[in-house]
């Protein structure tokens, strides 16, 4: 009946069974059970599994296409972006934990990722006043990174570029369009909190999904450590950024203001903004070409 036959969350199981009439799939998704199958009537195993979407894997991470006819392949939307995410070196990295936050409108709490000018007046309680607002913005495509030219190209004035680390220079904030962001962090090594954003049952609530990923293998040192830098994250991210987006929100709503500016220095939300309606106008067949267009841009 179409049933969901895999819960939220995060496991394993080599097998799954539709609550509704214990139909079981393997993890191929094949089917290879039928409850009562001596009164249901004969049933072909090969054509009953279920749905097979396309998936990938690039720079360690899963991607899934919702729909079994694709418009776009994967390499076609990074646009040159996954050979740029390979260098944080996310698939020998270990999952240490994971949180859900819920917020405003995905786009209103998107914008706190692109734009750094916020820093050091919204999160003067967390990072600190003296934290550089500026950015230098990378993009692929519709992708982006966003760096701060203070933490991370000042240690590399006056070095010959062959001194030149990888992990000097794979700082910053990147975000894979629409809706996801990466940023990595300090904690007894590194750490990357991998942050996605999805629509809530409202226009006005999202849902993000925190995971927190480890440059070494989990153990209970560490994991006290993760663990204060998820909970200060929550802080920062849930009662400043969110907060903040709320309130914005409500403003918005009345409205009394027509339009919001966005300023020289914020070339990211310029970007994401001016590529999303782009894409919003962008025919099914012509998206493809929508992306191999925008990697020259």
């Amino acid at each position: 009946r179409g049933s969901l036959v895999v819960p939220e969350g995060t496991g394993s199981s080599r097998r799954h069974a539709c609550p509704y009439h214990a139909w079981t799939y393997n993890s191929q998704g094949e089917l290879v059970g039928v409850y009562e199958e001596e009164h249901f009537g004969q049933v072909d195993y090969e054509c009953n599994g279920l749905v097979e979407l396309p998936c990938d894997e690039r720079a360690g991470l899963i991607w899934v296409t919702l729909n079994t006819n694709p418009v776009v392949d994967i390499d076609t939307f990074l646009c040159g972006y996954g050979e740029m995410l390979e260098y944080l070196g996310l698939a020998d990295c270990h999952v240490v934990g994971r949180q859900v936050i819920e917020g405003p409108n995905w786009k209103v709490a998107y914008d706190g990722y692109l734009d750094l000018y916020h820093l050091p007046v919204l999160h003067r309680n967390t990072f600190g006043p003296e934290g550089g607002g500026h950015a230098v913005y990378d993009s692929w495509g519709p992708h982006q990174r966003a760096t701060r030219p203070d933490v991370y190209f000042s240690k590399l004035e006056g070095r010959d570029e062959d001194d030149w680390l990888i992990s000097e220079l794979v700082g910053g904030v990147w975000t894979i369009f629409p809706h996801v962001s990466i940023a990595g962090f300090d904690a007894n090594g590194k750490v990357y909190m991998l942050s996605q954003l999805f629509p809530g049952s409202t226009p006005g609530s999202s849902k993000t999904i925190q995971t927190f990923l480890h440059t070494q293998p989990p153990d209970d040192e560490q994991a006290d450590v993760v663990k204060k830098q998820m909970d200060f994250l929550r802080i920062v991210v849930e009662d400043e950024d969110y907060f903040t987006g709320l309130r914005l929100q409500r403003a918005l709503n009345t409205g009394m203001k027509e339009f919001v500016n966005f300023g020289l220095n914020e070339g990211g939300g310029q970007r994401f903004h001016q590529f999303l309606e782009k894409m919003l106008n962008t025919n099914n067949d012509e998206v493809s070409t929508f992306f191999k267009d925008s990697a020259d841009k």
